[in-house]
Formats: structure tokens, sequence, C-alpha cells
């Protein structure tokens, strides 16, 4: 298995999420458990830092918009922030245009708030 971490800061109502490494098909289960923990904790609001992803496969940006799905379920949000130029182009490859994307975490709190 590549290296892969999700760290994760709670607020109130909201989540920060930091995701480093490789995001691939193998880390995918992560993802799932952080949205799982997403709902548990009843947070509406998810902030994801993906500045420090070397690599994001399809299968990661799957899990990404079904956590997205069930944000918006419940009158929430994920902003997706400091997104590097490969993620930009495989969002674009994929037809992704679903995802609310921010320059900086200052910007995605905006969104949210």
């Amino acid at each position: 298995m590549r290296n892969f971490e999700v760290n994760a800061a709670w607020e109130d109502g909201l989540a920060v999420v930091e995701l480093k490494g490789e995001a691939r098909l193998e880390n995918v289960g992560a993802l799932d458990r952080l949205a799982l923990d997403i709902v548990r904790r009843d947070v509406k609001d998810v902030l994801l830092d993906l500045s420090m992803l070397s690599f994001m496969d399809s299968a990661s940006t799957g899990s990404l918009l079904r956590m997205h799905r069930t944000q918006e379920a419940v009158g929430g949000k994920v902003v997706l922030f400091g997104m590097q130029r490969f993620i930009e182009r495989l969002f674009n490859r994929l037809g992704i245009e679903a995802l609310q994307v921010a320059v900086d975490e200052a910007e995605a709190r905006e969104r949210v708030s």
C-alpha cells in the first residue's frame, strides 16, 4: 500500500481534513471511513485540503463525490482547497463539476459560513 494519510480537525459543525500522499484505489477505505466519521459526528460542512496530495485516481475521486452527495443531503457542503494542477486535470477529464473548489482555507471557510 502506498503512503496515504487522512488528518481531520473537528470544529463546531465543521471538519477540516488534510489529505496527504497518494489517494489511490487501495486507500478508498480510509476516505469512506472518514465519510462515516463525519456522519457519526453530525458534521454539516467539510473542508478538504488537497495541497499535500502527490497523486489522486478516479476511485478516490468517486469517494469524494459520495461524500459530497451525503453532505448535500443534510444541507451541508464539501469544499476543496489547495488543488494542484494534476487534480484539476483529472476532474476536467472525468467531467466533475459538482464539487466546490476554493483557492485556500480562508475562502473555503467563507463558502460554508
